[in-house]
C-alpha cells in the first residue's frame, strides 16, 4: 500500500552515479524505502472517507477498502489472488462494475503506491535513461518494464528519482488496473511512520492519447498536463504483521 519506505541516515545525503546498473540503482532505492521490513508490515490509513488496510506477510497479501454512502457500507477485500465484494456485509456476485472497482480501487491503488517494492519481480526488466530534467532539477531516470509477449501492450513505468535523497519524486506509468490512459505522477509530502514512508500526489493526463510515457515529463514541465486526481493520506498507522 503503502507505500513507500524510507530510511535516511541522519544528516547524510546519498548520491548516486547516472552511471549506476539498473538493477544497483534499484535496489538502492528499495533498501533506502526500507528493505525486507516493508514486507512483514501492516498499515492502514484514509484517503478521504475510503478507509484502507494492507497487511504483508513476505508473499501473503491481503488488503481491504471500505467506505459509508446512501446509507450502505461497501467493502472490497483481497486475499491470496481472490476478491470479494460486500455490501452491508453481504457478498454481492460477479459484475462488471465489481471488477473495476476492485481492480482500480484497491488492487491498483495499493500497488502502485508500494512502487519501488512492487516492481521487485523477475518478470520485470530495468533500464537507465538519460538524465532528464524537471522543473529545472535534474533526475536519474529508470525504465521499469514488465516482460510479455512482443505482441502485447505491458505495464511500463519511469522513475525520476532524486539521487540527492534517493527518492522517486515522479513516475509516469501505464498500468492497466488504473485504466487505459498513461499518467504522471508528482510525489510530495514525504513522511514516515514507523519506518514506511507514505506521500501524497498529484496524478495528471495529457490530452492527446498519443503522447509517449517518456514526453510526459516534458509536457509536465510546460503545463500542458491536466491534473486528474489529487490524493492525501491521513489516519495513517503502520505496526508490525503478526507472523
Amino acid at each position: 500500500m503503502i507505500t513507500t519506505l524510507f530510511i535516511s541516515c541522519k544528516n547524510e545525503k546519498t548520491a548516486t552515479d547516472v552511471n549506476t546498473n539498473p538493477k544497483k540503482l534499484f535496489n538502492q532505492l528499495v533498501d533506502n524505502y526500507g528493505g525486507s521490513k516493508f514486507w512483514t508490515s501492516t498499515s492502514t490509513f484514509n484517503y478521504g472517507d475510503i478507509y484502507y488496510s494492507a497487511l504483508r506477510n513476505n508473499n501473503i497479501l491481503e488488503s481491504s477498502m471500505s467506505i459509508n454512502g446512501d446509507g450502505k457500507n461497501y467493502l472490497a477485500t483481497y486475499k491470496n489472488g481472490f476478491s470479494e465484494y460486500f455490501i452491508d456485509s453481504i457478498p454481492q456476485n460477479d459484475n462488471n462494475y465489481k471488477s473495476i472497482f476492485i481492480d482500480s480501487k484497491l488492487d491498483a491503488f495499493i500497488y502502485l503506491l508500494s512502487i519501488p517494492h512492487s516492481l521487485s519481480g523477475t518478470d520485470v526488466a530495468l533500464n537507465n535513461k538519460e538524465n532528464v530534467l524537471i522543473k529545472g532539477k535534474s533526475y536519474n531516470v529508470l525504465h521499469a518494464k514488465y516482460k510479455v509477449d512482443p505482441n502485447q501492450t505491458g505495464d511500463e513505468f519511469y522513475l525520476y528519482i532524486d539521487t540527492d535523497e534517493l527518492k522517486i519524486k515522479f513516475i509516469a506509468f501505464h498500468y492497466k488496473l488504473s485504466g487505459t490512459m498513461n499518467k504522471f505522477r508528482a510525489y510530495d509530502n514525504f513522511r514516515i511512520e514507523n519506518g514506511i514512508v507514505f506521500t501524497d500526489y498529484d496524478d495528471y493526463i495529457s490530452s492527446s492519447l498519443e503522447t509517449p510515457l517518456e514526453e510526459f515529463y516534458k509536457l509536465f514541465n510546460e503545463d500542458k498536463l491536466k491534473l486528474k486526481d489529487s490524493v492525501a493520506l491521513t489516519n495513517i498507522e503502520v505496526t508490525p504483521t503478526e507472523l
